[in-house]
């Protein structure tokens, strides 16, 4: 399978480990209602759309290149442009976490739940990944994904953050960044590489 899903497997798996916390937490027991985990951007409104549910959002905002990991190993320099190996895009996924909630106080029940589980699980492993690409594709994975990968909180201020509600044209709201590092892009042999030139 194309190392082209594995942004997308990072984000299917966060969404699993947050639905498994809401779910060890008791989350909906708490409010009396089902509450879910979506993947995208914020509601406009500040609601959860389906039923009007409380609900977990997780949206990627930002991909940055890994500085430290940038160079770890220089392009192959092989006489056939064909055979020319081009060292992993090391990547930073930086992700916004909100929430929704129908009623007072629904939000923070939400956001001290994903909190507890982030920080209880604070990497993503290999296997998570390949079985939440599986359940959202049906795709069998990345063979190639580097394991583990850290979750951490990203400490961003009010000016930093509201650039962010500005552009998604959404109500701010209580909220924290989680960044996922480091994520290694390579294509499997066989893929096709393009060349320029």
């Amino acid at each position: 399978m194309s190392a082209a899903i594995a942004i997308a497997g990072v984000s299917a798996a966060l969404k699993v480990m947050l639905t498994q916390g809401l779910a060890a937490h008791r989350a909906g027991d708490v409010l009396g209602t089902l509450v879910t985990v979506a993947v995208g951007p914020p509601r406009t409104d500040g609601t959860a759309i389906a039923a009007k549910m409380p609900e977990l959002c997780l949206f990627l905002y930002r991909v940055t290149e890994n500085g430290a990991l940038r160079n770890i190993e220089p392009p192959s320099r092989g006489m056939d442009p064909r055979t020319r190996h081009n060292p992993p895009l090391a990547l930073d996924l930086q992700y916004l976490l909100t929430t929704s909630g129908t009623s007072e106080l629904q939000s923070e029940v939400l956001l001290g739940s994903a909190l507890l589980t982030l920080s209880s699980s604070p990497v993503l492993r290999r296997e998570a990944v390949q079985t939440a690409l599986f359940d959202a594709f049906g795709a069998l994975g990345v063979a190639t994904l580097n394991d583990p990968l850290t979750i951490s909180l990203k400490n961003l201020d009010v000016d930093e953050l509201a650039p962010l509600w500005s552009a998604l044209q959404a109500p701010f709201r209580a909220s924290v960044t989680i960044q996922v590092s480091a994520l290694m892009m390579e294509a499997a042999s066989g893929e096709p590489v393009t060349t320029i030139g």
